[in-house]
């Protein structure tokens, strides 16, 4: 299983050939928003990176990706990044989340070196208009026991005002294609892939192209490369769909280029829906994207199919809130358990390892579009944390400590105390009931410029 392929240490890659991107407008703010945050969480660049090369154990998504782009344009790792791992099997059943922050979308420019507006052309394509949200409305929503039909309470703004922000809020992008987009704006002279199944440490190491690796485990088995797993205690049942408006357009009060959040409570807990404009090119007809997603505790038995039903039946009565249409629902459903990692970020794990997705996952995933945005910015800060020689966990720690820790708001309020929130919402509206953490946090939602 080992490859042929060995570099000496003493060899050094060439740097990209590719003239370097110089930001300006806009970019300039939030490139230096990016240093700033860079300095903060990792600190000064100085010191020579500890290891040669790296091998990234599941290496097909935003984060595995993300993290190689970075690598993979420095003068120190170009030529030396493997990406390990069969590719996925792609088809347009939607399998993982869309919603990308626009102050995500500014860590992944930066990591690829690129300018904000060539990552969207290269993630949306020709979508016009682009699949971007500058405002963000909730309600609460119910089912009418007359008329069997849902209904809501007043829909209010939570950020960006009544008119929206002049600056990205919200991106739609299927997350398969935002992960190939990325790879394909990536300096793909500098990363070596290696499709075949990786079972161990050691098979990983194997692959290496140098002879000091760092093996960084990307996968959704913690324990693939020895280190300890846990058991989780609570997870998000999720199911989603993408949708297009009629001709007529959406109903009021909803509005284009605005997300809407629409909350139910049922049994203890709310469930919580999300939607966004959205594009896609295996559902080229698909202009919004809608995801209902509920929080479970794991020590009691979860039925899975109950609540996959269940929250689809919410769900097309959120959308059909909006006057949206499924786009070819038998083919493009995703139905989704995925149990939670600790509230607690990692601190360490075996020597020359890196358990980066668990690391880059502010908790409850699918819940509170901190998914990708955890992806891009933690695996960003990783990157530059190996670039200096030092240890790449409270890096990463830092720079997600407040998507943590709003993670968890969010829990509270929708299991904890989700009979207040569902009251709040009524009666005074989004505007007032989700001032903090979610409108206070803007600049962590919203790009930086």
């Amino acid at each position: 299983m080992a490859t042929d392929v060995q570099v000496d240490r003493a060899e050094t890659a060439a740097p990209p050939t590719r003239q370097p991107y110089v930001p300006s407008g806009p970019d300039r703010e939030r490139f230096e928003y990016v240093e700033k945050t860079i300095a903060e969480c990792a600190g000064p660049r100085g010191a020579r990176p500890l290891y040669d090369s790296v091998v990234i154990v599941g290496g097909h998504g935003i984060t595995s990706h993300t993290f190689a782009a970075r690598l993979a344009r420095s003068p120190e790792f170009a030529g030396n990044v493997v990406l390990a791992g069969p590719a996925p099997v792609e088809d347009r059943r939607l399998k993982a989340g869309v919603s990308l922050r626009g102050a995500a979308c500014d860590f992944l420019a930066y990591a690829l070196d690129r300018s904000t507006d060539e990552v969207v052309r290269q993630i949306a394509g020709t979508h016009n208009p682009p699949p971007i949200a500058y405002r963000q409305t909730a309600s609460m929503a119910w089912k009418d026991k007359a008329t069997g039909r849902y209904t809501h309470s007043r829909v209010g703004t939570w950020q960006g005002g009544r008119k929206g922000l002049k600056r990205p809020g919200m991106y739609g992008f299927r997350n398969s294609r935002t992960a190939m987009g990325i790879k394909e704006l990536s300096n793909l002279d500098g990363i070596v892939e290696r499709p075949e199944p990786v079972t161990s440490l050691d098979h990983a190491r194997s692959l290496a192209t140098g002879k000091r690796p760092l093996v960084v485990n990307v996968t959704t088995n913690p324990e693939l490369l020895g280190n300890p797993g846990y058991k989780p205690r609570q997870a998000i049942v999720a199911v989603q769909m993408p949708y297009k408006e009629p001709p007529d357009g959406l109903r009021a009060p909803f509005a284009p280029a605005t997300t809407y959040a629409p909350l139910l409570l049922r049994e203890g807990t709310i469930d919580v829906g999300y939607f966004t404009p959205f594009s896609d090119p295996l559902s080229p007809e698909a202009t919004w994207y809608g995801i209902n997603a509920r929080p479970v505790d794991l020590k009691r038995p979860v039925d899975k199919e109950r609540e996959f039903a269940v929250l689809l039946e919410e769900l097309a009565g959120f959308a059909d809130l909006m006057g949206l249409v499924p786009v070819d629902p038998e083919q493009t459903t995703g139905k989704a358990f995925v149990p939670a990692p600790p509230v607690t970020a990692p601190k360490s794990s075996l020597p020359g390892t890196l358990e980066l997705r668990r690391a880059c996952t502010p908790w409850i995933a699918a819940y509170y579009a901190d998914g990708m945005t955890g992806g891009t910015v933690g695996s960003l800060m990783a990157a530059e944390a190996v670039l200096r020689g030092t240890d790449p966990y409270p890096a990463v720690a830092k720079a997600l400590r407040k998507y943590r820790v709003w993670n968890w708001a969010w829990y509270a309020e929708t299991v904890k105390i989700p009979g207040i929130a569902d009251f709040l919402l009524r009666t005074v509206g989004a505007e007032v009931a989700m001032v903090w953490p979610h409108s206070l946090s803007l600049n962590y939602w919203f790009s930086r410029a």
